[in-house]
């Protein structure tokens, strides 16, 4: 999806984004993220390089950053989702407001 349109949207953690993790979700993503890792790398290495090469021009530097943001959605995916950017601001707001409430109560 990020891929297909990049821009207005950005990658936000799954626990992140519901406010919530749970330990066997989050031992599964950290096996399934290694077990990715090799594959995420040669990703990685690509969209870097391109996005390198995409800086050459005035016109390819907004793509470019984009390349950036894939390179690191590519190396750990598992447990992340692509969201618009309004909806990850949205969700950051939730959860610091949540966090300052639970720090007021002590």
């Amino acid at each position: 999806m990020l891929s297909l349109w990049p821009f207005g949207r950005d990658v936000v953690s799954h626990a992140e984004l519901t406010g919530k993790s749970s330990a066997g979700l989050t031992l599964f993503r950290l096996i399934a993220n290694i077990i990715w890792l090799p594959f995420g790398a040669i990703l990685a290495i690509s969209h870097v390089l391109h996005g390198c090469l995409m800086f050459v021009t005035i016109i390819g530097i907004p793509l470019g950053l984009q390349d950036f943001k894939l390179a690191g959605i590519s190396l750990f995916p598992v447990g992340k989702r692509v969201v618009t950017k309004e909806l990850m601001a949205a969700a950051r707001s939730a959860n610091a407001q949540a966090q300052l409430a639970a720090l007021r109560q002590g």
